[in-house]
């Protein structure tokens, strides 16, 4: 998945990069926990990647004591984390909107969407939505999208929280996959889903959706959302 340390030649690194790419920070005595390793066996590499460039190290007020020092990756960090997209991409569907008006890369992208639904429904298990959650998350992290699952603590709700998104370049440069994806995984899941805004200062790889699990006398209004959002979706996007 790390495409610009292969010149490291040492796991260290790439393990702490990976590591705290599925955090929003942590202190050497967790990553040494999370990675089976000693204290000075994490420390000096995490002060190597400082110097270079791929970590940043701040304060983090405790509830007593001294500020503890966190580590969190970099912008640089951050984009050692291959994508699946590139420049030829982003330029064939500038083109398509060219040559077949501005509806025309909504309708590839709606295609791509439906075909990984297809893809992700044939392999995901389970009746109700964690379960189900648990079975997406394998598969995109499989993907390279670090999927994760968080428990809201004062409800059923849950976040699915993807600390890489391999397309993020197309994402950005159209706004309207962000619907389709949330959609898709309400579909999948089977559970109302929307995606959060991110919080500043997060980053632009993070995505989080919320999915909010609905009693079973809500499932019809539940099922006909979802319908109305296929429906809406095909009239813009579909051929």
């Amino acid at each position: 998945m790390i495409s610009q340390l292969d010149g490291f030649g040492k796991p260290v690194p790439s393990a702490i990069l990976c590591q705290l790419k599925r955090a929003d920070g942590m202190a050497v005595r967790e990553l040494s926990r999370a990675l089976g390793m000693s204290y000075m066996g994490v420390k000096k590499p995490c002060l190597d990647l400082v110097k270079q460039g791929y970590l940043k190290a701040m304060r983090k007020p405790g509830l007593v004591g001294r500020p503890e020092l966190v580590y969190r990756l970099t912008e640089k960090g951050h984009e050692t984390f291959s994508t699946q997209s590139n420049d030829l991409t982003l330029a064939v569907l500038a083109a398509a909107k060219e040559l077949f008006g501005p509806s025309a890369p909504g309708k590839m992208l709606y295609v791509y969407f439906r075909d990984k639904e297809k893809h992700y429904a044939a392999r995901i298990r389970g009746s109700e939505p964690i379960a189900r959650a648990r079975w997406y998350c394998r598969e995109r992290d499989k993907e390279g999208f670090l999927c994760t699952i968080e428990n809201c603590e004062t409800s059923n709700a849950f976040r699915i929280c993807e600390r890489h998104s391999p397309v993020a370049d197309i994402m950005a440069a159209f706004p309207e996959t962000t619907r389709m994806e949330s959609d898709m995984i309400e579909r999948l899941l089977q559970a109302p889903t929307r995606s959060e805004p991110a919080n500043p200062g997060a980053s632009r790889f993070l995505r989080t959706y919320l999915v909010t699990p609905r009693a079973i006398g809500s499932l019809d209004s539940a099922c006909q959302r979802t319908r109305n959002s296929i429906s809406f979706i095909a009239n813009e996007f579909g051929p």
